[in-house]
């Protein structure tokens, strides 16, 4: 398990799926741009602009809901640091006229409340799809 405590640069919430930007801070990840869309990891804390939360990028994160078990989930293209099922990120990602949009696993479900963390590198898909 890797733990890292990093200042957030606007609220979190525990359970959003957050990257680090250029400038240290933590925000919630999205995948419509590519600093967005490569995530480090899940927050465990909530947090306020400043405060520090507690971020893990490898481990099961036992706090998820609504999961079928053995489904990889992607970083949403929509909602900031969120994660959703290939099906739910495809049609996302088909409401994209023109640009880029980037396919992130985040992890796989082990059962409908438990998600393995298991971050890969984005990958860029050019819209339309």
């Amino acid at each position: 398990m890797s733990l890292s405590s990093l200042t957030a640069g606007q609220s979190i919430s525990a359970g959003d799926v957050v990257f680090v930007s250029a400038s240290g801070l933590v925000y919630k990840a999205c995948a419509n741009t590519l600093e967005t869309g490569r995530p480090v990891g899940i927050a465990l804390d909530s947090a306020t602009v400043g405060q520090l939360s507690r971020v893990n990028t490898d481990f099961i994160y036992p706090n998820a809901s609504g999961l079928t078990p053995g489904e990889y989930q992607y970083l949403s293209t929509t909602v900031s640091g969120t994660y959703v099922n290939y099906s739910n990120w495809l049609s996302e990602a088909q409401t994209v006229i023109s640009g880029s949009v980037y396919l992130t696993q985040i992890g796989r479900a082990t059962s409908t409340t438990k998600l393995e963390v298991e971050i890969e590198q984005p990958v860029v898909l050019v819209a339309p799809l």
